[in-house]
């Protein structure tokens, strides 16, 4: 699930980023999931107790994998940026190693700006990513590499 998320302007020179991430918050949003449709309230299945398995085992690491591999993929079409929320520090142009460490690293939330107008929202612990934004030769690409990562793509709230 997606949360909405609170930016505390802790470093000036953030300002700007967190400005627009703001902004960005306010765009239609799609997600990259483990599950291809969101999960009813009334669902009789087991959803909480899979997805503390995932969080609590090899799931979350299998993730944050793919995740990273989809954005390195991506940097290959796009000028990556990336805001940490913990520091408020926007390291823009990251290498690889960088985008990698950044994301097995994190301890709250990462602001991926792709581009000049997608954000993509990484939360620790989190099996699902938030896409703001995208347009549609964006969203085109995204669903591809997606695909071929096991995973899937589709509009927040389906």
């Amino acid at each position: 699930m997606v949360e909405e998320i609170r930016i505390e302007r802790t470093a000036p020179e953030a300002v700007d980023v967190v400005d627009k991430i703001e902004k960005l918050l306010e765009k239609p949003c799609y997600v990259i999931d483990v599950l291809p449709k969101k999960v009813p309230a009334d669902a009789n299945g087991s959803f909480f107790e899979v997805e503390a398995y995932f969080e609590d085992n090899y799931g979350q690491y299998q993730f944050q994998k793919k995740f990273v591999d989809i954005i390195l993929k991506l940097m290959c079409y796009y000028p990556v940026s990336v805001f940490e929320y913990d520091a408020g520090r926007l390291i823009e142009s990251p290498s690889p190693r960088v985008v990698v460490d950044l994301v097995r690293n994190n301890e709250s939330s990462l602001g991926i700006l792709l581009g000049r107008d997608t954000l993509f929202m990484l939360e620790k612990r989190c099996l699902n990513v938030a896409v703001y934004n995208p347009d549609y030769d964006m969203r085109e690409i995204i669903s591809r590499i997606v695909g071929a990562e096991g995973l899937f793509w589709r509009e927040s709230g389906v």
